[in-house]
């Protein structure tokens, strides 16, 4: 009989994916998790999740020597699980980090004072000065209610999602969220209002519940990746029978809406990113997932396929001519020297502002106060305008804010999470592939924008950065023909 720590391992965790779920759709739902007098029940929720990861007992047994286990106590469950946690390294990153976060928060309050033989406004040296440390209390405090859920849903899925079909489960309730997320932004799109939630006035595009589009476009690419891995799993699960029609046509018309909603953010990289990721799933179908389709399957995909394009273009001509025009625009400026040119200042400043401060950073949002001491009076029209307040490539954001403490800590969780991913045999498994596809996207898009100031986008990244690190990739869910078959790619 198995001992009760590999049953514990074996079993899956009652309702973890739904409360993960919640920790992952509340910033989504609620301005991306942007707005800060929405952001206190974030860190709350993940809270909730490391209760139900900690005491909540498994789930039904999946064999007959599961069955006649005996289920440990709340607390012993609880130690078992501790047990696990504390051997991931990346739990030692998060406590580094979030160690670094709230040590700049308690020495937070640096005051503004007008230097005049400099002729300038400088902040005052921190409370603490050899401490790590932010401009403002509140701000710092931000950065809690940020990176606290973050690490949390890392950590969490990396260690209380346990098999392969609870991965599954936790993305289609993933999935099904931001579809009906994007649904709720053609409505509001196509409603002609200025209005976010048809409540407050924005100026500028916003889509859905996202008030800066490129965040929108962010998340919505990462719900596509996800669902066009799921469409794939759900091809070759079935192999050598025909998968479930409603199934795939569900799954293709979630692909199409998903396509449609990155479009109508208006985000030249979404755009750009989306078609990239059509392309290289249209590569996969024909050099993996053909093979895999049988001819029924082939029918009812490619009537599923024309329906969408058809309806895709049906709707394409409900967009007026302006907005046409706007989109036809903004395509025609998406060139990456062309940005890199506009916001090469902001990039020195970042670097600058990071070499005074190597190792623990400004702070989080220390940049937007900072980033003027770092300029030449004749430079100051340059921070006029909307986009001053970041510097528009994340990775610098990171280092300047949080050091080479802080970002290295960032970078070693990857590192670890991707780790067991490489090492093991891929063989083009659909989840893994898109998904790496749609995480390596959006740090693509980092280069340029600012993603990771998004909690919805962050939380969902991570989520899926600890998935793929778990993946079961021997394929070893697949029938046996299947797998024999699969083998040979």
């Amino acid at each position: 009989m198995k001992d009760s720590s590999a049953n514990q391992k074996a079993s899956p965790i009652r309702w973890l994916p739904e409360v993960l779920l919640l920790v992952l759709a509340y910033p989504a739902w609620v301005r991306s998790g942007t707005h800060s007098g929405w952001q206190t029940p974030m860190p709350w929720l993940a809270l909730m999740a490391w209760v139900v990861y900690l005491f909540s007992p498994v789930g039904p047994r999946s064999s007959m020597c599961d069955a006649n286990a005996t289920e440990p106590g709340m607390l012993s469950r609880a130690g078992q699980r501790c047990l696990v946690l504390v051997r991931d390294p990346v739990l030692y990153a998060a406590v580094v980090f979030l160690a670094l976060i709230l040590t700049q928060w308690f020495n937070a309050g640096r005051a503004l004072r007008f230097d005049y033989d400099a002729g300038r406004w400088v902040y005052l040296p921190a409370h603490i000065s050899w401490l790590p440390s932010a401009i403002l209390p509140r701000e710092a405090r931000e950065m809690w209610l940020w990176f606290f859920p973050a690490w949390s849903v890392l950590l969490i899925v990396r260690n209380g999602l346990r098999s392969r079909p609870e991965i599954v489960k936790f993305f289609r309730l993933v999935v099904a969220n931001g579809l009906v997320l994007a649904l709720f932004g053609l409505v509001q799109y196509l409603s002609g209002t200025d209005r976010i939630y048809w409540m407050t006035p924005l100026s500028g595009h916003f889509f859905a519940s996202f008030g800066y589009s490129n965040h929108a476009a962010s998340y919505f690419l990462l719900c596509l990746a996800l669902t066009l891995g799921i469409t794939g799993h759900e091809l070759l699960k079935a192999w050598p029978r025909s998968p479930r029609g409603a199934r795939l046509l569900a799954l293709l018309t979630a692909c199409g809406i998903l396509v449609l909603t990155a479009h109508l953010t208006f985000s030249r990289a979404a755009i750009v990113m989306t078609w990239s990721l059509i392309a290289v799933a249209a590569l996969w179908v024909i050099v993996v997932g053909w093979r895999f389709v049988p001819p029924a399957g082939r029918v009812t995909a490619g009537t599923a396929v024309a329906a969408i394009a058809t309806g895709g273009l049906v709707l394409a001509t409900w967009v007026d001519d302006a907005q046409r025009a706007r989109l036809e625009e903004r395509l025609a400026r998406t060139r990456p020297a062309h940005e890199y040119s506009i916001r090469g200042w902001q990039y020195r400043t970042a670097i600058r502002m990071w070499r005074d401060h190597p190792w623990f950073g400004v702070g989080g949002w220390g940049y937007r106060h900072l980033v003027a001491a770092y300029m030449e009076p004749e430079q100051y029209t340059l921070l006029e305008g909307r986009g001053r307040a970041n510097v528009h490539n994340d990775g610098l954001q990171f280092l300047a804010e949080f050091g080479v403490v802080g970002t290295g800590m960032l970078l070693a969780a990857a590192v670890f999470c991707l780790r067991s991913f490489f090492r093991r045999r891929i063989h083009l498994s659909p989840i893994p592939f898109f998904v790496m596809f749609g995480l390596a996207a959006v740090v693509a898009h980092s280069l340029l924008d600012l993603p990771f100031r998004s909690p919805a986008v962050m939380f969902l990244w991570c989520a899926m950065l600890a998935a793929v690190g778990i993946w079961d990739a021997e394929a070893s869910h697949l029938t046996p023909e299947c797998r024999k078959e699969f083998h040979t790619l």
